[in-house]
C-alpha cells in the first residue's frame, strides 16, 4: 500500500490546530521545518510551505536565522473567503506597468489563492454603481483596494456594504476609516538624506513629475526630516516638470535633467520616482558626467530591485517600496478583521530602507 502524500494545507491544518489547542503565548518558538517533516513523515519543503501558509495567515511569524514564532493573533478564518480587490493601472509601457503597479494585485492574489480564497477583481467604476456595490460587492467577505478608488463617491457606499475594507498603495495615512498599510517613508528618507549630507553640496534638488499630486507627501516628510536634521530650507529646492499624456516619469524626468545639469557642480539630487530617475541619468550619461561624482542622486521606489533594469544593471540609489511587505500586511489584517469583527480600523507602517548604488557613491 502505498502511503498518501500530505499536502501543504493539511499540513498547515495540522499545525493550525495543534498551535490553537496547546494556547501557546506570544512570541513561543515553533518546530524548524525540517524537524516538522520528521514529526509528521513529509518533506522539509511542505513543511516549509504549510509554515508560510501560517505566517500568511497571522498566526505566526518568522525571524530570519532564527525560527518561527506565534504572533499573538487568533486567526481562525479557514473557510473559503470571496475577496474583492481593485487597483486602477495607468497608462505606460507592458515591463514597467508590471513591476511598478501590477504588483500590488498579483501578489494579493496569488496569496490570497495559496491560503485557498477566491479573488474578484473591481473597476473603480463598480464601487460608484449603487445597485452593483448593493447586490454584489455587500456578500464579498472583505476588499483590498488601491487607496486610489477610495474617496467621497466610493467610500460611503463601501462603508455600508462592506465593513472590512483594507486600502493600499498610499504613503499618508487618510481620514477614511478603513484599514490601510503605508510605507513608512520616514525611516528610507532620512538615511537618503544622510546620505546627500555626506556630498557636501551647495544645495539639494527634489525632482518630482507630480508635485500636487501623489508626490506632495513625499515632499512635505524631506522638508520635515531635513529640518529634523539640520538642513536648512534654503538648501532645498524643488524642481518640477509636469507628465506628458502616457509618461510614467522618464520623459519629465529627462527635461528636468537638461535643467539640473546646468547647475553649479557637484550637484544632489532628491528624485521622488525612479521613473523620474531614469530620465535625469539619461541625460546625465549623455552629457558624459560622473554619477555620484558630479551629479549624486538619491530615489525612491527601488524598481530595478523588482527586475526593472534600464541601465541594464542596478544603478540607482533607492529607497525600497516594501510591495511584498505591504501585501502580507493587507492580508493578516483582511484575515484578522473578518475573525474578530471588532468594528476597529488598523493602521500598519512598514519601515522602507535606503540602498546606496553608484548613482549616489560613484561605484559600481
Amino acid at each position: 500500500m502505498i502511503a498518501r502524500v500530505m499536502r501543504v494545507k493539511d499540513l498547515a491544518k495540522i499545525l493550525r490546530d495543534e498551535i490553537e489547542s496547546s494556547n501557546l503565548p506570544a512570541d513561543a518558538p515553533i518546530m524548524s521545518a525540517r524537524e516538522l517533516a520528521g514529526k509528521h513523515g513529509t518533506s522539509a519543503l511542505t513543511a516549509n510551505r504549510a509554515l508560510c501558509v501560517l505566517v500568511e495567515e497571522g498566526l505566526l511569524y518568522r525571524v530570519r536565522g532564527s525560527g518561527s514564532f506565534v504572533s499573538g493573533n487568533e486567526v481562525k478564518t479557514h473557510k473559503r473567503l470571496r475577496i474583492g480587490i481593485a487597483f486602477p493601472i495607468p497608462e505606460g509601457d507592458r515591463e514597467s506597468l508590471e513591476v511598478a503597479f501590477e504588483v500590488y494585485p498579483k501578489k494579493i492574489s496569488e496569496k490570497l489563492h495559496f491560503l485557498g480564497h477566491e479573488t474578484i477583481n473591481l473597476s473603480y467604476y463598480d464601487m460608484q454603481d449603487h445597485k452593483y456595490v448593493r447586490e454584489y460587492v455587500s456578500k464579498l467577505d472583505g476588499l483590498i483596494v488601491s487607496h486610489g478608488c477610495i474617496d467621497g463617491k466610493t467610500f460611503p457606499l463601501l462603508e455600508k456594504a462592506n465593513s472590512n475594507i483594507v486600502a493600499v498603495q498610499n504613503e499618508e495615512v487618510s481620514h477614511y476609516s478603513c484599514h490601510q498599510v503605508v510605507p513608512d517613508l520616514r525611516t528610507g528618507f532620512r538615511d537618503a538624506l544622510l546620505h546627500l549630507m555626506e556630498r557636501d553640496c551647495a544645495k539639494i534638488y527634489i525632482a518630482s513629475c507630480n508635485p500636487e499630486g501623489h508626490h506632495k507627501y513625499r515632499i512635505k516628510v524631506i522638508y520635515k526630516i531635513a529640518e529634523e536634521i539640520g538642513i536648512p530650507a534654503e538648501k532645498i529646492e524643488l524642481i518640477a516638470s509636469k507628465r506628458p499624456l502616457g509618461d510614467l516619469g522618464r520623459m519629465s524626468g529627462q527635461k528636468m535633467g537638461r535643467e539640473l545639469i546646468g547647475k553649479s557642480r557637484p550637484l544632489s539630487i532628491f528624485s521622488l520616482s525612479d521613473f523620474t530617475s531614469f530620465g535625469i541619468i539619461d541625460v546625465v550619461l549623455a552629457n558624459k558626467l560622473k554619477l555620484g561624482v558630479d551629479i549624486s542622486l538619491v530615489s525612491f521606489d527601488d524598481l530595478e530591485g523588482f527586475g526593472l533594469l534600464p541601465f541594464e544593471k542596478p544603478i540607482v540609489s533607492s529607497i525600497t517600496n516594501p510591495k511584498d511587505k505591504i501585501t502580507s500586511e493587507a492580508i493578516k489584517i483582511m484575515l484578522s478583521s473578518i475573525d474578530r469583527n471588532d468594528g476597529l480600523a488598523h493602521i500598519v507602517r512598514v519601515p522602507t530602507t535606503f540602498i546606496p548604488r553608484k548613482s549616489s557613491t560613484g561605484k559600481d
